[in-house]
């Protein structure tokens, strides 16, 4: 993607934060999943401006100034638990950018029936 003015490439300048409930599990991993974000991004030729963990109405509001502040053109948030829908809310009430919310894949650590292959293991096949 290029600048049509410029014709320079594109560099999107995205906001990377990671939402959680602090009680909650997963939390725990909020800080790391935060940086792979960034990671991810950056090695897709994004800059990324990293807020850190939003577990609180304070650090959301904090997040979206400093995003504002950064001028991103976009928001990446990482769900690295369940969280409150108004640490989003707040965020974006101080960055009106664009938003992604991007999950973790989690290792289910109980059966899932629904998973390929569990049929057999549930059938004693």
């Amino acid at each position: 993607m290029t600048n049509m003015r410029t014709s320079q490439p594109l560099i999107p300048h995205v906001g990377v934060a990671a939402l959680c409930s602090p009680l909650e599990v997963g939390a725990n991993r909020a800080a790391q999943a935060a940086g792979e974000l960034a990671e991810a991004l950056q090695a897709q030729g994004c800059t990324a401006v990293q807020a850190g963990v939003v577990d609180n109405p304070d650090k959301s509001a904090a997040a979206g100034r400093l995003f504002a502040e950064s001028h991103v053109q976009a928001v990446a948030c990482v769900a690295a638990s369940w969280f409150e829908d108004y640490l989003v809310l707040d965020l974006l009430e101080e960055c009106p950018a664009p938003a992604l919310l991007w999950s973790l894949r989690q290792r289910p650590s109980f059966s899932n029936p629904t998973a390929p292959g569990a049929g057999s293991r549930m059938s004693g096949r």
